[in-house]
């Protein structure tokens, strides 16, 4: 018997499926944050933002951590207009979409079955 040709793994794909447009967009909103940091990025000598800037914020949660009284005090003294989180689980979504629900009004989740997932929160429409 011949087995059918084996298609080969794309590396745009997580555990089998393809990624979402949200987190290609946070990807490269991730990219920019990091390149805007570089010596010299920096244009802005007044040390104030321009008008239209925004603050991102990443941060790894530690999937098996179960506290989130103190990511939440972080994330609310920080004030970023746009948060990323690394590790996030089902257990973290029920706890921080209510506890973020009046900062935010873009929230996303996405979980996966290893090495936890993605949230995504922003003020940015």
């Amino acid at each position: 018997m011949k087995c059918p040709p084996r298609r080969p793994h794309s590396p745009a794909t997580i555990h089998g499926s393809p990624p979402s447009t949200w987190a290609q967009i946070l990807t490269l909103m991730l990219l920019l944050a990091v390149l805007l940091t570089l010596p010299g990025c920096n244009t802005n000598p007044t040390g104030k933002p321009p008008a239209g800037a925004f603050t991102v914020l990443t941060y790894n949660i530690n999937r098996d951590a179960r506290d989130a009284a103190p990511v939440l005090a972080m994330l609310r003294a920080a004030d970023a207009d746009v948060v990323v989180l690394e590790e996030s689980t089902p257990d973290w979504e029920r706890q921080l979409r209510p506890a973020l629900a009046d900062r935010y009004g873009v929230i996303l989740f996405r979980h996966y079955d290893r090495g936890g997932g993605l949230a995504f929160f922003s003020r940015l429409p």
